[in-house]
């Protein structure tokens, strides 16, 4: 990814930071789902598992879940931003985890997450 596609997701990181604020979580991971560029969804992780997706490995509610539960619309189009925050404020690893990874990669056009040292990185060859 490159500085100005960074630049290009500062207002989204910065609602995202907004988001993190009202999360009591020590780890506050949000996830923004966009449909050609505009939010359409945006939900933090949580303690409470819905019974639907427990069975699969979740022991809490992934923030990339949580967002595409919360979503309307049509399901076509879609980018995932993936950011987590330390309690600093700084952004850390978000990549989705190897639960969320698969379907991620089915549902979305393009994943695009926060890294361990706060750039922004675009998984590759998704729905291609």
């Amino acid at each position: 990814m490159t500085t100005s596609n960074v630049k290009m997701f500062h207002s989204d990181i910065l609602t995202a930071w907004e988001h993190a604020q009202k999360l009591n979580q020590r780890k506050k991971h949000v996830s923004i789902i966009l449909r050609d560029n505009s939010i359409v969804s945006i939900q933090g992780n949580g303690f409470e598992v819905p019974s639907q997706y427990a069975y699969r490995g979740y022991r809490s509610l992934h923030s990339e879940i949580h967002a595409f539960m919360k979503m309307q619309g049509p399901k076509e189009n879609l980018t995932l931003l993936n950011f987590r925050f330390n309690n600093a404020g700084e952004l850390r690893m978000a990549k989705p985890c190897k639960i969320c990874m698969p379907w991620c990669e089915a549902v979305f056009d393009r994943i695009i997450y926060s890294d361990s040292n706060g750039q922004l990185v675009e998984l590759k060859g998704i729905k291609q």
